[in-house]
């Protein structure tokens, strides 16, 4: 019965300081872990459900993009490495955008989903991302 009343991370455990600071390995492990099977799942996903590619293509180049803001901290300011440079939590407004953003997708897609097939505008933002992504990182 007392497990049940306890919190799941507790100060009183100092390997729970892992996952609750921002400084914690644990913490990183799981956002890294997260953002990975993200960007997985987004490949195999492009292959499943063709007809929804933009989306994924759009998910699998979040995830990387947020990863690489992680790695490029790691190479070059690793002094200052924390949870925050994968810039997840950048701010509130962001993360609602984001949400709404693909809440907007899938209805649009399930109203009209033929206005959501691969076209010549979603292959030139894909390469512009790759584009912006790649001079990011050199």
């Amino acid at each position: 019965r007392r497990l049940m009343s306890s919190p799941l991370l507790s100060a009183s455990r100092p390997w729970d300081a892992e996952f609750t600071e921002d400084t914690g390995r644990g913490r990183v492990a799981l956002a890294a872990f997260f953002l990975g099977a993200v960007f997985g799942c987004s490949l195999l996903m492009l292959a499943v459900i063709s007809s929804a590619a933009p989306f994924f293509a759009y998910m699998a180049m979040l995830s990387a993009f947020h990863m690489c803001e992680y790695l490029l901290t790691a190479a070059f300011r690793p002094d200052t490495l924390n949870f925050d440079n994968f810039l997840l939590n950048h701010s509130t407004v962001y993360q609602v955008m984001i949400s709404l953003s693909w809440v907007e997708y899938w209805l649009e897609y399930g109203l009209a989903p033929s206005r959501k097939c691969w076209g010549t505008i979603s292959t030139a933002g894909l390469l512009l991302s790759l584009l912006g992504l790649g001079t990011r990182i050199i």
